[in-house]
């Protein structure tokens, strides 16, 4: 139910309808066929470029050809062939010859017409805008309406920028999910936290993940770390088809290359923020470095993996905020740590830090919780339900 692809094929199919009752003024059905497909082809162009980043020509320029070839050169052929066949006679090479003509025209356009990246930032309500303005000029109204039309279809020339995040430097967006989501995002680069039980819920990765990355503009995965499995593996086939992922990182198995959660393989997300893969074979923990803030992301690991991750790397992180999706020691927490992120779907128990100085924030009482930090070093906290 939730993929783009469905969805695509669904707003082509009700297009196609309207428009052939739309066009029924037209006597050529050729002619009617080849408007549909062009028509078609433009109103999918927007939605193509708001999900995938760039459009596609080959639909227009194949179906120019293809469709009178089939229908009046390859079908007919066909029919000819098969009744001569019954009397002993083959001439099958005839439409195969032309098929493959087809064919060698159809890759030649995948080979110099293909996928075209779009050059700005592309928002949904830019989405909706052209959207109207495509009906406007292509159903019959008054030339008046078709020009506003027309007027709304050029916001797809426009050269603009994601303004969520013009004066965001650097953010971490905590969702609000029974299983542990954690976004981080930097000019462009990000880090996907998430536990391999959400990689199995279409419904949370379409409808919350899948939803919030729309929203914010992203529209590629850096790094995807892979933690919490009940049966040590996942399969990311379907977040894949809500945004493309670059690199996974994980101590689980799966299918698809990946990179072991192991300090050696600790990496700058850029030069301003370092990421430290805190791992005991098992748990992946990871510390993000930037400027004067540390964040420490916790799995959800047992206390025996906890306290291997303690012993191996306390020397050498000193959080200011931990993210957590349980109860941890108290020990991880050091002078300087401010805030706890407790990210569960059951309130937490207000004794568990009483004797610390942290200041505690649940999702379970506050919703999705997005921490900012900005240029000038400002930390701000954000909750869906509450403000701070």
């Amino acid at each position: 139910m939730y993929s783009v692809s469905l969805w695509l094929s669904f707003s082509a199919v009700m297009l196609l309808v309207i428009i052939s009752i739309v066009l029924q003024q037209y006597k050529s059905k050729l002619v009617k066929t080849l408007l549909a497909q062009i028509y078609l082809a433009i109103f999918l162009v927007p939605i193509s470029v708001y999900y995938f980043g760039g459009f596609s020509v080959i639909s227009i320029l194949a179906n120019i050809v293809a469709i009178p070839l089939v229908s009046f050169v390859i079908v007919p052929l066909l029919l000819v062939c098969l009744l001569l066949s019954y009397v002993g006679l083959s001439f099958w090479i005839i439409p195969s010859l032309v098929i493959k003509l087809l064919i060698a025209y159809l890759s030649f356009l995948t080979s110099y017409a293909g996928f075209i990246e779009y050059w700005s930032y592309f928002s949904f309500f830019s989405l909706i805008i052209i959207i109207f303005g495509i009906i406007l000029v292509i159903f019959p109204f008054s030339n008046s309406v078709r020009l506003l039309g027309l007027a709304l279809c050029l916001v797809f020339l426009q050269s603009s920028e994601n303004t969520s995040q013009k004066n965001q430097y650097f953010r971490v967006h905590i969702f609000d999910t029974k299983n542990q989501i954690v976004l981080v995002e930097e000019n462009g680069q990000n880090i996907l936290y998430i536990s391999s039980k959400n990689l199995a819920n279409d419904y949370v990765l379409s409808n919350t993940l899948g939803s919030y990355l729309s929203l914010v503009g992203v529209k590629q995965i850096s790094y995807m770390i892979v933690v919490d499995a009940d049966d040590d593996s996942f399969n990311s086939d379907f977040i894949r088809q809500i945004v493309p992922i670059k690199i996974i990182i994980t101590n689980l198995k799966t299918e698809k290359p990946f990179q072991k959660c192991s300090y050696k393989n600790s990496f700058n997300l850029s030069q301003n923020t370092k990421v430290k893969l805190l791992s005991n074979g098992t748990s992946c923990f990871i510390s993000i470095k930037y400027k004067n803030e540390e964040f420490l992301l916790i799995d959800n690991s047992n206390a025996k993996d906890q306290q291997q991750i303690y012993i191996l790397y306390n020397r050498i992180i000193n959080p200011s905020i931990v993210i957590s999706p349980l109860v941890i020691d108290t020990k991880f927490f050091k002078p300087s740590s401010e805030y706890l992120i407790y990210t569960s779907d059951q309130l937490l128990n207000p004794q568990a830090y009483k004797n610390t100085n942290i200041r505690v924030f649940d999702t379970y009482a506050n919703g999705a919780i997005t921490i900012t930090v900005y240029n000038d070093g400002t930390l701000k906290i954000r909750s869906l339900f509450k403000k701070y």
